[in-house]
């Protein structure tokens, strides 16, 4: 009886060494751990230091342990830990009882509670998040290790700035700042011990949308810390009468525009430093964006991708709705935003149609939350003369028609269209509002100074929610006359003057059997004798031609090859204007 005794000791010991040897050959390495900094967000501004766009994965702002107040430390220890400070990594007490819970399910529940501070950091650092005996027992033995490593205060520093707490917010610093927009030093006893309440079910303790629950719990915080002596019996009281009132932080003003701009200053990070750096590497990015010639920019390229767009004609309604007062605010409410639709634009149905002009009818609110509001406005037919009718052609491949300038306004719109308008409130008409399309061509704009090379802005499209791809950076097109300088450089190399004179007349040029008959952009032919920095600042076709054959195309193939403008370019003589 002895004996069998004796041989399920040796028994079960040599089990436990032989399950502990594995669990330790298969521990992640942890001493990183002594000189961790958590990721933070990246930023990128403007010029003018205006703040374009912010980069992360989490939203966090690490915050050491010397500027976490006492207070705030020891109501997370009182709601998660109460025996961090004195255990060595795990509560034996809590980790049996969680055993035995898990045991009493048969192993088919999940593993619960009973983790230290201390476990809590090796299961969210290290060890992942898969709730079995398992990962407990591997977490556990962590655990010990990282307290035989690391001091009590290294430990908590890194739970506090590494712990969610809802709302997209990591570590107590970005917390206070989302639910009350404070720093750490202003947060009072009540709402320290409400960040306290969070790490066990953060997006259950929501405040704007679980007051109750957030208020039982973080009282149960309160009591704990006065339990543990942390806090007096009034102090906690007071705390109680204390109502959780959430002030959720604004995100700091940013730059209106330069969307494209900025996606292009984040491909560049990625592409530089990689995706992690760049998203949580704390990085501050000065570009040498200019905000108003940024917004001079984007308009610019509207209202000239409008005025190509026009000469097409009026591509008709977005769709129909009933427009009866009983269904149609229903209905237009649930229609999804146009893809391109400009922010002062609104979605509107049109209500009345008469000879001369229609009334369109819109919802508005001030914020995501607030009731909708009808608005009302009128279309005059003077204000749609672009408006002309498509017609599609007898086939699929012929050419689209277009109509006449509308002469009423029922050739343009009928009752229950779904339209584009943009209010143009005149002291004329208060109610004018404006029928807008948005154009199908894209385009893009770069201003740069020509004496340091910066990019002053940039707008790749006409809008980067209906378009991501910047046509500035991203296309592939033609050049056209911006390659002319590239034909004038070998010609000033060979020592011709900038003086020299050539002829600004009609040519021709035989080229494969075929005739090829080059002009000026404008179709104008001077006749006359031009200098070089004339034709150059007039950039004349022909001038350029006669220049190029004067060069050869393979010295200007060579050119643009040392440039890095244009890799082996073959030497074909319509290259030389950009072809």
């Amino acid at each position: 009886m002895m004996l069998g005794f004796t041989v399920m000791v040796v028994g079960g010991g040599v089990a436990a060494f032989g399950l502990y040897r594995s669990l330790s050959a298969d521990l992640p390495e942890y001493g990183w751990l002594a000189d961790y900094q958590p990721q933070q967000m990246s930023r990128i501004y403007a010029s003018d230091s205006r703040l374009m766009a912010e980069l992360a994965n989490e939203r966090r702002v690490f915050v050491p342990m010397e500027a976490i107040p006492r207070r705030l430390q020891l109501a997370f220890i009182a709601a998660e830990d109460q025996r961090f400070e004195s255990h060595g990594g795990i509560d034996p007490i809590g980790m049996t009882r969680a055993i035995l819970t898990y045991a009493q399910t048969g192993g088919r529940g999940r593993m619960q509670g009973a983790s230290t501070i201390t476990q809590q950091v090796a299961k969210n650092m290290l060890v992942g998040a898969d709730r079995t005996l398992l990962r407990k027992a591997r977490e556990a033995l962590l655990a010990r290790r990282l307290e035989a490593t690391l001091p009590k205060a290294r430990i908590l520093e890194i739970y506090l700035n590494e712990i969610y707490l809802g709302a997209q917010a990591y570590g107590v610093a970005a917390a206070a700042q989302t639910y009350f927009n404070k720093s750490l030093d202003e947060l009072t006893l009540s709402e320290m011990a409400f960040l306290a309440a969070l790490p066990k079910a953060p997006n259950n303790y929501n405040p704007m949308r679980f007051p109750e629950q957030a208020r039982i719990r973080r009282d149960w915080v309160l009591g704990r810390m006065a339990e543990e002596g942390h806090i007096t019996a009034a102090e906690a009281t007071a705390a109680r009468a204390e109502a959780i009132v959430a002030r959720p932080t604004r995100r700091p003003d940013m730059v209106p525009v330069g969307q494209h701009f900025t996606e292009e200053v984040r491909r560049e990070l990625v592409q530089r430093f990689g995706a992690e750096q760049a998203a949580g590497g704390g990085l501050v990015v000065r570009t040498s964006m200019e905000p108003p010639l940024q917004a001079a920019a984007e308009e610019a390229l509207r209202n000239g991708l409008m005025q190509y767009d026009r000469r097409g004609g009026w591509r008709g309604a977005l769709g129909r709705i009933a427009h009866t007062p009983q269904d149609w605010q229903a209905a237009l409410e649930a229609q999804p935003r146009p893809p391109g639709m400009l922010p002062a634009w609104r979605l509107a149905v049109v209500q009345q149609v008469g000879a001369t002009d229609a009334r369109v009818a819109w919802l508005e609110r001030a914020h995501a939350r607030a009731p909708w509001q009808q608005r009302a406005g009128v279309i005059d037919l003077p204000d749609t003369t672009w408006a002309r009718l498509q017609t599609p052609g007898a086939t699929p491949t012929a050419p689209v028609r277009i109509g006449p300038a509308p002469r009423r306004m029922q050739d343009v719109l009928t009752p229950g269209d779904l339209v584009m308008v943009e209010p143009a409130v005149t002291p004329q008409r208060a109610q004018r509002v404006l029928l807008r399309q948005a154009p199908m061509a894209e385009g893009a704009v770069v201003a740069l100074d020509p004496a340091t090379g910066r990019v002053l802005a940039m707008a790749g499209g006409w809008s980067f929610e209906r378009s991501w791809f910047n046509r500035a950076t991203q296309a592939m097109r033609q050049p056209g006359s911006s390659f002319k300088p590239f034909v004038y450089l070998p010609a000033l190399e060979d020592g011709t003057p900038p003086n020299q004179r050539y002829l600004d007349t009609a040519i021709e040029i035989q080229s494969g059997g075929q005739v090829w008959r080059p002009g000026n952009y404008d179709g104008s032919v001077s006749g006359a004798a031009l200098t070089m920095r004339s034709a150059m600042e007039r950039s004349l076709n022909l001038v350029t031609v006669r220049i190029a054959q004067q060069v050869s195309m393979p010295r200007i193939s060579d050119v643009a090859n040392r440039f890095g403008v244009i890799p082996n370019m073959q030497p074909f003589l319509a290259m030389s204007l950009g072809a």
